[in-house]
């Protein structure tokens, strides 16, 4: 392969090899801008992925790096525009925005809804059709419902050879305006198949009780693999129960290790310590030389809070046996008190303030000639805490240390170690005068004036809590209860409970005192990170006690009640439980797609408060009965108790009976159950799907059968089911045809960390015939998205070609791999989903995961190597994601669930795309007219794209108390000017469904009979026969009264459309003077 010269590169070309290059993970210098910048990055490169050959880069190179880091929202654009508005001179760096706004691009956009929203876009459709704009459409972008009629639109395309204006003849014959013709065959299949979900309903018929069996099938693999996992995880503290018991316990086996315990909590409390003063005394930017430890909160947890935590949970053990001494205040026996225990407890304390002292002097690099004296000394410290704490343990647990190393040879240890500790020392004191001697000037201190001060307080702090914490300790020793007084509540089992969260109260109440105490002396800074850290301290410990108390205490308490309540209390509770449930999925899976609960409820309808709270509180309910449930299984698994208690029976007596058998649990049967609980999960989690054994599938065979099996032409269905695997065309074979569809979905980062996004919880993942992928905003975006190459972007997101994307399946899967126009739509009208974006909450994360609604759907992470995967090899991690609230966009699987979770207006897509022209079909149920999407999708397209909307809905409010509205439609303008130099401003068309009361004899008569219409809740998924007409006449009669006679005002002589005309009329029509004479003026100015 030829080598590639540098002079050849155009200023564009590198800086996108530079984003390639980061989107490989290859780390370019950020500013490079040339290919000899760039060199070390490509050799990197091209040794990890193993290209052969000479130079710097080839071709061999450049296609991989291609395949590697994918394309940005400006190469998917590029693309787009190359197709829609073709112009061979174009040149490559060419201002995007400009080309965009010169092509004058047209975009429908049909909102979420189900089959309303689907239902009232066939008329719309039909209305464009009738009035010739529909072969004029750039972009079709569909979320949810509207992606069904979408996606027929599509198929139907797809089925004429790509020929839109086919198409368009045959929705205006069936629109009414053609002389009473027969309306197409694929609008009547529309018609049959309106009840979508199940076609032919009734208690007796085949499609409900497949849908049921379906259900039952899938939510029954999906629970046991949960259940099974969920029994492994409460295992884990019944083997830590098992081991402690083994090691307190007097005549255990492990008796002797007690000691090691404790001697192993001080080291790791002490390697906490060190790690909390470089931590605190680091500078996130100083002027004294980089940082020696990280400050990010990850690292924090792992070197700070994890030790801290282990060391609590493994000195506890340790100090069990001293319960019940001598009270610390009895001040005649205080001195028996330190010289017993000056070995284990002071000898530790005394290091304390070494550890610390190191630990804060080594923060940072220091920069002065006493540095390596510094260092060396520091060394010396801790050589002499290594072997002061080998000398404790030597007095502490002679027995234990006898194991491991004869007497003899442990004190030449600990002579050596203090040995040597006198070496360094000396070395530091010559590394420390040497240079004073030779140099004529005396050198600047190591240690700045601020440094001694600052140091002299964290001294003080760690001296204070020195003395707070033996206090502390001693005081809480004397009061722990005697073993042989209390057996019940006195045993392993409360040990292993509360022993870390009490050592870890002590440890924090230790701080809060020593930080009044210091008081102004102590910087701002350094009490924020005492707070932050006491914040985790504390989630980890409550988490911990609530793990051990499920495991532990649920048990015995429901063996209790059920031993104790009469039968009918028992049924009387399980419905109660299983109606709270019922609840809690209804409110889940019942929010309309993309809004709140509370514009749920059509406008005459009363909300409830107390139901309301019902169904708040159900998540919680449920979560806690399925714990009580789960730890009663693995009770009677692993250790079934004994019962015999006298009547009454009371709690006291079967807690007793539990702990007994809890404690004489054999450990090779605890490993058995835990081996066959995870063994179980795995197996499951590898052979089922998560995907297909979900209600997404169900969801999607019965969509694709109704709405792309009505625009087959040669449909051949099997003759049981009634399904045909050729309805649901491949996306990327609709690459060539006209609009441009584009599918929408919410890329959901309930786990994620971006604090702007802690209400949304979601961003836009679009599939298109082109690409599938998506890009998150950036801090400043402006119009770099569609005008800059910035290097910033491969940490943003990514977009893969279509025809690639999801086409592996693994060994032994069928056919269904790469992504088909049903699969697209299928997920963009997820609207019920564990993780729904800003309507994610972890009790209903857990309460809808368990049941199996899950419409959303796991893809691969087009930032990922496994991009082309077409599902997660095993699911159970996945599941346990969505079941804990986990997804993130860093993931290599994300989850893609309703697109109306991020806008269910579909707009955000087309003003990314600067489309001069929107027509925007709002059919979400808004009974209420909140115009919560509008105003959803405003807001979103002004923070992230930084345009804005004007448009003023007064029009369509409604009237009076008859329910009558002003208008259906509304014209706003869509401010690019703002953002693009030079940009033109574009038109939003808005459509509502609504009562204006000059519609047709049959819709008014509907709308007296059901008053919810237009705006009937999202829930409703079977259509009938006249319910179908109703929204679809509207729907036409909406899309008429919009557009008839604006387009014929706008079209040229030769056929094509003047989009600059058009947006004046419909200013003109529908948005008053002002903004028509608005458009008049953009028109004239772009001319």
């Amino acid at each position: 392969m030829p080598s590639f010269d540098p002079a050849s590169l155009a200023p564009a070309q590198i800086a996108d090899l530079r984003r390639k290059l980061e989107a490989a993970d290859c780390h370019p210098p950020a500013h490079a801008c040339t290919l000899g910048e760039l060199a070390e990055a490509i050799v990197e490169f091209r040794r990890r992925e193993g290209i052969a050959g000479r130079g710097v880069l080839d071709e061999a190179t450049l296609q991989r790096l291609d395949e590697v880091s994918g394309a940005t929202f400006q190469d998917v654009f590029r693309d787009e525009l190359r197709l829609l508005r073709p112009e061979p001179d174009a040149a490559l760096d060419a201002g995007l925005p400009s080309r965009a706004h010169k092509a004058g691009l047209v975009g429908l956009a049909l909102s979420g809804g189900g089959v309303r929203s689907a239902t009232f876009g066939l008329g719309v459709l039909q209305a464009l059709a009738a009035n010739g704009l529909l072969r004029h459409l750039d972009y079709l972008s569909t979320v949810s419902g509207g992606g069904f009629i979408g996606g027929w639109l599509s198929k139907c395309i797809h089925e004429q050879g790509g020929d839109v204006r086919k198409v368009e003849e045959m929705l205006a014959q069936g629109s009414g305006n053609a002389g009473g013709a027969a309306e197409a065959p694929s609008i009547r299949f529309l018609r049959q198949y309106s009840n979508y979900l199940s076609p032919r309903g009734g208690m007796f018929s085949a499609d409900t009780w497949t849908l049921i069996g379906t259900y039952v099938r899938n939510t029954g693999l999906n629970l046991t693999m949960l259940v099974a996992w969920l029994c492994a995880l409460l295992l884990l503290p019944r083997a830590a129960v098992w081991a402690v018991h083994r090691i307190v316990d007097a005549g255990g086996p492990w008796a002797v290790y007690a000691d090691l315990a404790w001697i192993a909590g001080v080291l790791l409390f002490l390697c906490a310590v060190f790690c909390i003063a470089l931590s605190i005394s680091s500078k996130p930017s100083g002027s004294r030389g980089r940082r020696r430890f990280p400050l990010s909160q990850g690292a924090v947890l792992w070197w700070i809070n994890l030790p801290l935590l282990l060391a609590g949970f493994l000195g506890s053990l340790g100090l069990w046996r001293h319960g019940g001494e001598t009270p610390f205040w009895e001040w005649s026996a205080l001195p028996a008190q330190l010289q017993g225990r000056a070995h284990w407890l002071l000898a530790p304390g005394f290091v304390y303030f070494v550890v610390w002292a190191c630990g804060w002097y080594l923060a940072h690099d220091r920069t002065s000639v006493y540095r390596r004296a510094g260092y060396t000394f520091c060394t010396a410290a801790f050589i002499a805490v290594l072997a002061v704490l080998c000398a404790a343990a030597r007095a502490f647990a002679p027995e234990t240390i006898v194991r491991f190393m004869a007497r003899e040879s442990y004190d030449y240890l600990v002579n050596g170690l203090l040995a040597l500790c006198v070496v360094l020392v000396m070395l530091a004191l010559v590394l420390g005068v040497v240079p004073r001697l030779l140099q004529p000037h005396p050198p600047p201190p190591d240690l700045t004036r601020t440094e001694v001060v600052e140091g002299v307080s964290h001294l003080a702090c760690a001296l204070g809590a020195l003395g707070i914490g033996t206090i502390l300790l001693l005081a809480g020793l004397s009061l722990l209860p005697n073993p042989n007084t209390h057996p019940v509540l006195n045993n392993a089992i409360a040990l292993t409970t509360f022993g870390m969260p009490l050592m870890m109260a002590l440890f924090a109440g230790t701080m809060t005192l020593m930080i009044g105490l210091i008081g102004r002396m102590y910087s701002d800074a350094s009490r924020e990170w005492w707070s932050r850290q006491g914040a985790w301290t504390w989630i980890f410990a409550l988490a911990w006690v609530s793990m051990f108390g499920v495991t532990f205490f649920l048990a015995p308490l429901l063996h209790w009640a059920w031993l104790t309540q009469n039968p009918w209390s028992h049924i009387g509770t399980a419905l109660g439980w299983l109606a709270m449930t019922w609840f809690g999925l209804k409110a889940g899976s019942g929010n309309r797609t993309g809004m709140s609960g509370a514009g749920n409820h059509p406008a005459d309808s009363r909300f409830d408060p107390h139901l309301d709270l019902v169904a708040r509180l159900a998540p919680y309910v449920f979560t806690a009965g399925v714990f009580a449930l789960l730890s009663a299984l693995v009770q009677t698994v692993v250790a079934p108790p004994q019962l015999d208690c006298p009547a009454p029976v009371s709690f006291t007596c079967v807690y007793a009976a539990h702990t007994g058998a809890t404690l004489a649990t054999s450990g090779p049967r605890l490993a058995w159950a835990f081996v066959g609980f995870l063994s179980a999960a795995l197996l499951l989690g590898w052979r089922v799907d998560i995907n297909k054994f979900s209600l997404y599938m169900l969801y999607r065979n019965r969509l694709v059968r109704a709405y792309f099996g009505a625009s087959s032409r040669a449909r051949k269905p099997h003759p049981f089911t009634g399904f045909d695997p050729g309805d649901d065309p491949l996306l990327a074979d609709l690459k060539q045809q006209r609009p441009c569809h584009i599918i929408n979905t919410s890329l959901n980062l309930v786990g994620g960390e971006e604090l702007a996004w802690r209400t949304r919880k979601a961003a836009s993942f679009t599939f298109t015939p082109h690409y599938c992928g998506f890009e998150l905003p950036a801090g400043s975006l402006g119009s770099a998205a569609l005008a800059g190459a910035q290097s910033s972007d491969a940490a943003r997101g990514c977009y893969r070609p279509t025809g690639a994307y999801g086409s592996r399946s693994g060994a032994g899967a069928d056919d269904d791999a790469g992504v088909r126009l049903g699969m697209a739509v299928a997920v963009s009208g997820a609207a019920a989903s564990p993780n729904m974006g800003a309507h994610s909450s972890p009790p209903l994360n857990f309460l809808m995961t368990m049941f199996n609604v899950r419409l959303g759907r796991w893809c691969p992470n087009p930032r990922k190597a496994a991009w082309r995967q077409s599902s997660p090899p095993v699911g159970l991690f996945s599941l346990l994601a969505e079941l804990f609230g986990l997804t993130n966009a860093d993931a290599t699987y994300v989850y893609l669930s309703d697109g109306g979770h991020f806008d269910n207006l579909g707009i955000y897509e087309l003003i990314r795309r600067r489309c001069r022209l929107i027509i925007a079909v709002d059919v979400a149920s808004d009974g209420r007219l909140a115009f919560e999407d509008l105003g959803n999708a405003i807001r979103k397209v002004g923070t992230d794209l930084h345009v804005r909307i004007d448009l003023d809905v007064s029009r369509l409010a409604q009237l009076g108390g008859d329910g009558l509205c002003g208008a259906s439609c509304a014209v706003g303008t869509v401010r690019y000017s703002q953002v693009d130099q030079g940009g033109v401003d574009g038109t939003l068309l808005y459509l509502k469904p609504s009562i204006v009361g000059k519609e047709n004899a049959d819709l008014l008569n509907y709308r007296k009979v059901h008053p919810a219409y237009p705006h009937e809740s999202s829930v409703d998924q079977w259509f009938d026969e006249t319910q179908f007409e109703s929204y679809r006449a509207l729907g036409q009669y909406v899309g008429n009264c919009a557009l008839d006679g604006a387009s014929a005002a706008a079209r040229k002589q030769d056929g094509g459309l003047d989009v600059g005309a058009l947006c004046v009329e419909l200013a003109r029509r529908h948005g008053g003077a002002v903004q028509a004479q608005r458009c008049a003026d953009v028109r004239a100015g772009w001319r």
